[in-house]
């Protein structure tokens, strides 16, 4: 079995036959191993054969690549291509690839005085994605299939429009889910069942245990220590470079007091540190 050939032509046409697990050039500029061929080394695979449809890439990477592309096009013209940016890459890849280039389509599509050309190539772009879902079996994404669906400005600007409001909406969810988390979390570190809160949304807190203080971050202070930075915010002699630790006060106003990468409600700190000095 031959596995080092003469050209690059010959690769891909040894490469086309599916005859053989593997092959490369001289200067292995272009290789082959079992269904996936590659120019230039692994990060860029030019083709892989999925069920004798061959997924063949819409990318290049130099004029040394795009010659290897012509040249693997025309030994392979026996197959049903199936054409997408990353023949050994997932749907999601893929279907992120085709929505750059259809927003680019679109914005193009919003200031053209011809957009039937713009038009044609969103039509273009959903052959694509439309034979390459067919081929996997998948469906496409929905929200690539209702970009790649519009058909004037006034749909991509409805579109724009629901995008923005689903964006929103999908901010709000989340930031309730983080609220959820940073309450049951602090719930749990507060009752000494976790070490750490994961969860900060900005903000630290303090809990009394083996009788040193601990933040949030797990960092352990010494009750006297503490006392102190309490009594020092109290009567407003705390300054900005002042150190607790190995901690330096970052800022001060009348709401916050950010020490190191810690920040503190001044209202919390001063309650925290009154229930501290009254249980002492």
């Amino acid at each position: 079995m031959k596995l080092v050939f003469s050209s690059s032509a010959d690769v891909c046409h040894a490469y086309a036959q599916q005859n053989q697990p593997e092959g490369k050039n001289t200067g292995r500029s272009i290789f082959f191993y079992k269904e996936k061929i590659y120019s230039y080394g692994h990060h860029f695979c030019m083709a892989k054969f999925i069920n004798q449809n061959l997924f063949f890439t819409l990318r290049s990477y130099s004029n040394s690549t795009a010659k290897h592309l012509s040249k693997l096009h025309h030994a392979t013209k026996q197959y049903n291509k199936i054409y997408c940016a990353y023949p050994d890459g997932t749907p999601k890849e893929n279907f992120k690839y085709w929505e750059a280039e259809a927003l680019t389509q679109v914005n193009k599509l919003q200031k053209a005085k011809k957009p039937e050309i713009y038009l044609n190539n969103l039509s273009g772009i959903n052959n694509q994605l439309q034979k390459y879902c067919e081929a996997l079996e998948i469906a496409p994404d929905q929200k690539l299939a209702d970009l790649l669906a519009i058909t004037d400005k006034e749909e991509f600007k409805a579109l724009a429009e629901r995008r923005a409001a689903q964006a929103i909406e999908e901010l709000k969810a989340k930031e309730k889910e983080a609220k959820r988390k940073f309450k049951d979390g602090l719930k749990k570190w507060l009752n000494n069942e976790s070490d750490y809160l994961h969860s900060r949304l900005n903000l630290d807190f303090l809990r009394l245990k083996n009788g040193r203080v601990e933040t949030t971050q797990d960092v352990k202070i010494p009750v006297q220590i503490a006392l102190k930075l309490w009594q020092n915010i109290k009567d407003n002699s705390l300054k900005i470079g002042d150190e607790i630790l190995n901690y330096s006060i970052n800022k001060i106003t009348d709401r916050q007091i950010i020490i190191g990468c810690h920040t503190f409600n001044k209202a919390y700190l001063l309650k925290f540190g009154a229930n501290l000095a009254a249980n002492i």
